[in-house]
């Protein structure tokens, strides 16, 4: 890339220097003006006297240097081009010019400064905090008050790194602040570019850096009171990595409006061969009418971005109010064409702080499917409102969409309702603690897995290839699971979608195996009006000696002969049985008994709880592990026989002693 904002014959045209040129200081120094400046960046150390171009002087140059006194004088190798500071207060120009704080050929340009305050340049101007040519570029920030400029650079270097620069735009004149486009850095590798939005007007583009080779620790921070185009962290030929967009400032997040209407890109990458890896876009306030928010944008990969959307801000403990334009799109990883060789988007992730809704519609052109989001973290209790979820993530290993209800790791976790399309080639994993309700239908073909906390099916139906359990997870809800693979349960099953009230929970694993592992607690409501809960299966059930079941609760009042279905293999068969197959409830006792019926799917099996027997004395409280004391009828029989013969017995023996 070799960029010059002018020919190089106008660059390096000898000018005159301006007697009317008044080097003289406006503070006490230039600590003295940072000071007055506070909520600027800090004055480069080591910086001369300002060079002050006046408010009562007209310039008619178009090239102007901090290195020679603030004249048209371009500077040689041997000129100082470290430490400038060129001061321009309501300076007057009448034909577009290019403003350098520091520049050079081919030695490095480190610490110059520039400050505007009240310029309204003509068209086509260009600053430039600092400019070297071979050199390299470092600590040359540019501070803007009032202006309008085409474009401004913190650093420059065309064939060399930039460090460290950076551009400051604050209190904006009305009327006066229009910028074309901002760049903290440029050059072939940049590192801390930095471009900082306290105020303003109109904005065109917005870059924390542009680099040839890398593009690394760039960061755009916009407070508001102004409305841009285009943002990106970064923009690079080839590595892109730890760059940040932000949208809520440190000292005054919600203060004044930010109205973006271009795309915002955490980073982008023009090369097929590259690596996205670390940008991030952290939305805390602002009116975002953006056709798309990317994390990261092109390259052979994107990995471990991520877009933060109204969750507290880090700097400020503020939670975030920003809204979003019906037609914005949201992408963990974007990509214009597809060579077949742009398939490794993974650690992508979305955190959803409040459930201000967002458009996410996979369907998008250019994404071809996917949002390529392995992770979507929740922070707030409600709904999830992000609209449809494309499980396709473009990955070496099989694509697995993750929901994170806990990303806090308090262990406690939220509640979070999805009402969208699930769709898409990819699998839905559950993790952390708290709870997801999926209240739409899902059409993804991948697996359903359950790692952590609670998902309930409500009144849904879920097409998945397979559906697992881990121990101390819980699958829950009235909804029907269609697994065309394996159902492997080892945590806690409860159909229904609240605790108390009665529900079926259907799963059709015609084409695998359903296996409750030994680790798996069935937790089962039961209701004498209203029967108890029940799992259901097309196709054999089988339970592995170990798994726990649980008599969650108790409604109404039982009676011998009362039975309740728990577990129904439609079309199957019942293996195996629970740890206790005896209970104690209500003062009576319960038996769980196998038995074969036929319904519209052919002969199967249920496994019912029957009431055989009341006890004697108080009822015993009833629990998952009560202990079985409950004799058979036989026993009770051949107890009665031998107390009769014993009577008899008895009876004979004191006649025979009469006699």
């Amino acid at each position: 890339m070799r960029l010059f904002p002018l020919p190089l014959s106008l660059m390096h045209t000898h000018h005159s220097p301006r007697a009317i040129l008044r080097h003289k200081s406006i503070l006490a120094s230039a600590a003295g003006l940072a000071v007055a400046c506070s909520a600027l960046v800090s004055v480069p150390e080591a910086l001369a006297l300002p060079t002050d171009l006046g408010a009562d002087v007209t310039y008619s140059d178009t090239v102007l240097y901090g290195n020679t006194g603030g004249s048209a004088l371009p500077p040689d190798d041997s000129s100082t081009s470290s430490g400038n500071y060129l001061y321009l207060n309501e300076t007057k120009f009448v034909s577009p010019c290019v403003i350098y704080g520091g520049f050079s050929q081919n030695v490095p340009v480190i610490n110059n400064w520039v400050r505007v305050d009240g310029v309204n340049f003509p068209q086509g101007s260009v600053i430039y905090g600092g400019y070297s040519v071979d050199g390299e570029v470092g600590s040359c920030p540019v501070d803007i008050f009032a202006i309008n400029v085409e474009k401004v650079w913190g650093g420059y270097s065309q064939n060399s790194g930039v460090t460290g620069s950076r551009v400051v735009i604050s209190g904006v004149v009305s009327g006066r602040g229009v910028i074309g486009e901002v760049v903290g850095a440029e050059g072939r590798t940049v590192s801390g570019g930095r471009v900082y939005i306290r105020g303003g007007e109109t904005f065109g583009k917005i870059y924390g850096a542009k680099g040839v080779v890398s593009a690394i620790d760039n960061q755009v921070d916009i407070e508001g009171g102004a409305t841009v185009g285009t943002i990106s962290g970064a923009v690079s030929e080839g590595l892109c990595a730890n760059n940040i967009v932000k949208l809520g400032s440190n000292s005054n997040p919600f203060g004044s409006v930010v109205t973006i209407t271009g795309s915002i890109i955490g980073a982008e990458t023009s090369s097929s061969t590259a690596t996205n890896t670390g940008n991030t876009v952290r939305l805390h306030s602002g009116n975002i009418l953006s056709p798309t928010v990317v994390g990261a944008h092109g390259g052979l990969s994107a990995t471990d971005n991520a877009i933060y959307l109204n969750t507290i801000d880090p700097d400020t403990r503020c939670l975030g109010n920003a809204t979003f334009g019906t037609e914005t799109k949201f992408f963990g990883a974007y990509y214009d064409s597809d060579d077949g060789s742009r398939d490794f988007f993974s650690g992508n992730t979305l955190h959803k702080g409040n459930d201000t809704p967002i458009l996410w519609d996979g369907t998008g052109e250019g994404n071809y499917g996917a949002q390529n989001f392995e992770y979507l973290k929740f922070y707030y209790d409600g709904a999830a409102n992000i609209g449809s979820l494309d499980t396709t993530v473009r990955r070496p290993t099989e694509g697995i969409v993750k929901i994170d209800t806990d990303p806090e790791n308090n262990g406690t976790g939220h509640a979070i309702t999805f009402g969208g399309l699930i769709g898409g080639t990819g699998g839905l994993q559950k993790v952390g603690a708290g709870k997801l309700i999926l209240s739409s239908r899902a059409e993804y073909t991948g697996a359903l897995s359950v790692v952590g906390g609670t998902v309930v099916l409500d009144g849904v139906n879920q097409s998945a290839t397979s559906v697992s359990v881990a121990p101390g997870a819980t699958l829950a809800g009235t909804g029907t699971a269609n697994a065309s693979g394996a159902v492997t349960l080892a945590g806690t099953i409860s159909p229904g979608v609240n605790a108390g009230a009665i529900g079926k929970l259907t799963f059709n694993s015609a084409g695998g195996d359903f296996v409750i592992k030994s680790t798996a607690i069935l937790s089962i409501d039961l209701d004498a009006a209203a029967g108890a809960d029940v799992v259901e299966n097309f196709g054999d059930i089988t339970i592995e000696t170990g798994a726990q079941l649980l008599l969650a609760s108790i409604g109404g009042d039982i009676v011998i002969g009362d039975e309740f279905t728990i577990l129904s293999a439609v079309g199957g068969k019942i293996d195996g049985n629970f740890e206790q197959t005896e209970f104690e409830l209500q003062g009576t006792s319960l038996r769980l008994v196998t038995v074969t019926r036929t319904r519209d799917g052919g002969e199967g099996e249920d496994l019912l709880l029957r009431v055989v027997a009341r006890l004697k004395g108080s009822p015993l409280p009833y629990g998952p592990y009560a202990t079985p004391i409950v004799p058979e009828p036989s026993v009770y029989a051949l107890c009665g026989g031998l107390a009769a013969l014993s009577f008899a017995a008895f009876r004979r023996h004191r006649k025979n002693r009469r006699r």
